[in-house]
């Protein structure tokens, strides 16, 4: 009995030390000494009590150093037992090492960083992951096919970063997942089908070099909340979005018009562009369906053009037009002259000539 607790003694020391290697390196690697907070790095105190360190049942669990001045390369660390890493908002560099991902991780937070390479195929050897952001660092290369064996993944986010080739073709056998951000990239082709993806939240695709149609699947994933997919390279219809929980929906341009009604429904914010006007998502390109400023634009011009006529008629009687000669300031004669004038009607104020033809006067307007 007595040597069975040495000896499990001994495991749990080589463990500890370990763990407290691995974190030393890290310390030494990213410039630890500079670091925002150190609080009991590299000392004799236990590594729980160390800043960022979070322990269970003495066991280290998370790493958590978001925002803290690191600069550097990642280690290679031994930290089997970390649930969760988090050094983000920092100033790493270098790729991302095969190391940090261990059976145990649960969530991996790089972003806002300066890593470069690729997503290694080692990620597949964490199964539990259930989050990944690595936004807004250097990553290139394609989405590996490999990720697509995380089973647990709920959320990834990989944005502003470049990002090229194709999306994962098995991406819709992730049937957890629930936010995926990978906007701001340039990953080319077509959309899988995702519709398996009954889970699936908010799909932001935005920014990219996405092509072909927009596939009807899409109409199937029954969770789907928002939807973004502007700046790519999409053409075609767009499929009929019957989504009731569906509130945020941007699709941007290149569609066929017209726009047939019903893909969104009431109080989407979807928004196309139909050639040169700017018309509601869902709705007609026609006269009829351009935005009301577009209408009550057309209608203000009619209104005044008509107002300065009568104007211009009483005027001739009168000389009570309410005008302001923009060439000079001279008083206005018996008779309207040619030249520009600025006419203002009710709240509305326009540039208006005045020319001579046939010894008739004849507003324009600009």
């Amino acid at each position: 009995m007595l040597l069975s607790l040495l000896a499990s003694a001994v495991l749990l020391s080589v463990g500890d030390v370990t763990v407290k290697e691995s974190l030393i390196r890290l310390y030494d690697s990213t410039t630890g000494d500079e670091w925002s907070d150190r609080t009991n790095w590299k000392t004799n105190a236990s590594v729980c009590q160390w800043f960022g360190v979070t322990c269970e049942n003495n066991t280290v669990t998370e790493l958590n150093l978001a925002s803290n001045n690191l600069v550097g390369q990642l280690p290679v660390m031994n930290l089997s037992s970390v649930h969760l890493i988090d050094l983000s908002l920092n100033r790493l560099s270098g790729s991302i090492i095969c190391s940090t991902f261990t059976d145990e991780l649960r969530v991996l937070r790089l972003s806002s960083n300066s890593l470069t390479g690729s997503i290694p195929d080692c990620i597949s050897r964490s199964t539990l992951l259930c989050e990944i952001e690595f936004d807004s660092n250097s990553l290139e290369g394609q989405i590996p096919n490999a990720i697509t064996s995380l089973q647990r993944l709920r959320k990834l986010s990989i944005t502003w970063d470049s990002l090229s080739g194709t999306l994962p073709e098995k991406m819709g056998n992730m049937t957890l997942l629930q936010y995926v951000y990978l906007g701001s990239n340039q990953i080319s082709g077509s959309l899988p089908d995702l519709s398996s993806l009954t889970t699936l939240s908010h799909l932001w695709l935005d920014n990219n070099k996405l092509s072909g149609t927009i596939p009807s699947s899409l109409t199937k994933v029954a969770q789907l909340s928002e939807l973004v997919l502007h700046d790519n390279l999409f053409v075609g219809a767009i499929p009929e979005f019957q989504l009731s929980q569906l509130q945020k929906c941007d699709l941007g341009g290149g569609f066929s018009c017209p726009l047939r009604a019903g893909y969104c429904p009431e109080g989407c914010t979807c928004i196309a562009t139909c050639e040169e006007s700017h018309c509601k998502f869902g709705q007609d390109c026609s006269l009829d369906y351009f935005e009301p400023v577009f209408i009550s634009s057309i209608l203000v011009v009619v209104v005044m053009v008509g107002l300065m006529y009568r104007r211009a008629v009483a005027a001739q009687e009168n000389a009570s037009l309410d005008v302001h000669n923009t060439p000079s300031q001279n008083q206005l004669p018996d008779r309207l002259k040619a030249g520009r004038w600025r006419v203002d009607v009710e709240k509305w104020t326009v540039d208006v000539q005045i020319v001579r033809k046939d010894d008739h006067r004849k507003a324009e307007v600009d």
